[in-house]
């Protein structure tokens, strides 16, 4: 089953889409919110970032996500990311859900050279977590889609293949460009397969959508590619697991993100 995801992803790319004109802009590396982008550092470069997630309701704690982007060629980079969360119990009538804990990702993204708008990335997760402490694989399709100057759109189907709870989310996104250095991000994804969250009424497992929406900034001046996010969302962090499981109890958490490349 995995092996034949990953056929009909390749496929899927490879027929995903024209290639780029010289005088098309490159995306960001890094995430829009939260889904990957299509995009690479230059061979040799480096792209690193850092986010905060800040938690109200019943989740209830600081998530923190660090990223690191290297490229190995043209169209192949690697990424190592990780996020950190308190660990903590919900108590209901009569039950208790744990939840939290931390997550570790190593992954290569690859971009054919006739289709540069679309990657796909394949990795192994590391969860710690109440509910996993396990090594996982995962895998990500990428695809943009550029609507004039101002509009772009994402798609990015997912998965990490856990034994006994597969999750797989078809995610969808946008950027709308607002000036040359500012423009509103946004993205949600609904879970296909697999159970992402509990139900803090009856401590089930359940399933929800995730989603984020913000303002991404790229500051001019100097010689490194800044961007900046800031938005709300309900995904506990940046991983593809993180990504695909929201806050507890429709918990949201303030965001902020800071990337540069190198």
């Amino acid at each position: 089953m995995r092996a034949s995801l990953i056929v009909v992803a390749i496929a899927a790319l490879v027929v995903g889409g024209p290639p780029l004109r010289a005088d098309e802009e490159t995306p960001p590396v890094g995430p829009c919110l939260n889904l990957d982008l299509p995009a690479a550092p230059e061979p040799g470069k480096t792209a690193v970032a850092a986010a905060v997630r800040i938690f109200g309701s019943k989740q209830d704690g600081v998530f923190a996500d660090l990223r690191l982007d290297y490229g190995i060629r043209d169209g192949l980079a690697a990424t190592l990311r990780g996020v950190s969360g308190p660990r903590k119990a919900y108590s209901g009538s009569s039950f208790t859900i744990s939840h939290g804990g931390n997550d570790a990702e190593l992954l290569l993204r690859y971009m054919p050279p006739q289709t540069p708008r679309c990657a796909i990335e394949v990795g192994v997760s590391y969860a710690d977590t109440p509910a996993q402490k396990d090594v996982f694989p995962t895998v990500q399709l990428l695809h943009r889609h550029e609507l004039g100057s101002v509009l772009t759109l994402v798609l990015a189907p997912r998965a990490v293949f856990i034994d006994d709870n597969t999750l797989i989310g078809i995610g969808g996104g946008l950027a709308w460009k607002l000036t040359d250095t500012g423009e509103i991000v946004a993205d949600v994804t609904a879970i296909v397969r697999g159970d992402n969250t509990y139900n803090t009424h009856t401590g089930e497992r359940a399933r929800r959508a995730v989603w984020g929406v913000g303002l991404r900034m790229t500051p001019e001046g100097g010689d490194r590619e800044t961007v900046i996010v800031i938005g709300v969302s309900n995904a506990l962090g940046g991983t593809t697991g993180m990504s695909l499981t929201p806050g507890l109890g429709g918990s949201l958490a303030g965001y902020v993100s800071l990337g540069c490349r190198y």
